[in-house]
């Protein structure tokens, strides 16, 4: 990938991976909540 984490500082990689961390929660509550009509058939 694109991104050099060397260039990152520790906070800001920390914060990184809590962000998508989060985003990942959210998307699986909301996918396994309402699962889509295509997996249904």
């Amino acid at each position: 990938m694109g991104i050099d984490f060397s260039q990152l500082s520790q906070p800001a990689l920390v914060y990184a991976i809590l962000l998508i961390g989060t985003l990942m929660v959210l998307f699986f509550a909301v996918f396994f909540r309402d699962p889509p009509k295509i997996l249904k058939e």
